[in-house]
């Protein structure tokens, strides 16, 4: 998280006044809050992350795309959604 904030503060230095004013303070300070509290939001389980980097390099014929379920909930919202975009992606390729 050090790392992160200040990588955020060295974006703030960098920005002109201009830009300062438009963005404001608070939206850097937002972004450091989101990123401070997603980190404690992800699946403390590796393993499948770990099963689908062994997928994509040893399979004959590894997927294109692989969703891992990201979230510490039952049910990951961005997998699913990406799971439905690419089920419409394939379905498109088959007409």
């Amino acid at each position: 998280m050090e790392r992160i904030s200040g990588d955020f503060e060295k974006m703030w230095q960098c920005m002109s006044t201009e830009q300062r004013l438009i963005y404001g303070r608070q939206y850097i300070d937002h972004h450091i809050a989101v990123a401070d509290s997603s980190r404690w939001g992800g699946n403390p389980d590796l393993s499948p992350v770990i099963r689908a980097m062994t997928d994509a390099l040893f399979s004959m014929k590894p997927r294109t795309r692989y969703l891992v379920h990201g979230g510490s909930g039952r049910i990951d919202p961005f997998t699913v959604s990406c799971y439905f975009v690419n089920l419409a992606v394939e379905n498109m390729s088959n007409i």
